[in-house]
């Protein structure tokens, strides 16, 4: 599943809460999988990020993928402070933009600054 959270907050195939959180949990996964080079077959929900390798390069790679495709505001201590993918997908959900803030500048009209 791919797509970016709209406006309303609900990623872009539609969906509630849980829908958002699985969305956010599933794309967070498979960035920590690229970035780790752990395969699907390996279970790692429960681990701590650092106990699966994940160094201080791959968090500023995972901060500025979460940053690019949700908007999320996470500093590096957020990723590396050892928490499960379970809590970071939990704290990349609450840094998530408002609908006030995902629509750009005030200023606009039509979508062309004036």
């Amino acid at each position: 599943m791919t797509g970016r959270l709209s406006k309303s907050g609900v990623n872009s195939s539609g969906g509630d809460g849980n829908a958002r959180s699985a969305f956010v949990l599933e794309r967070l996964d498979a960035m920590l999988r690229r970035i780790l080079k752990i395969g699907h077959s390996v279970p790692f929900a429960a681990c701590p990020l650092s106990e699966l390798g994940l160094s201080s390069m791959g968090a500023i790679t995972l901060q500025y993928q979460l940053e690019k495709e949700f908007g999320a505001d996470l500093t590096i201590g957020d990723i590396l402070d050892g928490k499960s993918i379970d809590a970071l997908a939990a704290t990349v959900l609450s840094r998530l933009p408002s609908a006030d803030q995902i629509g750009g500048p005030t200023n606009c009209k039509n979508g062309v600054l004036i």
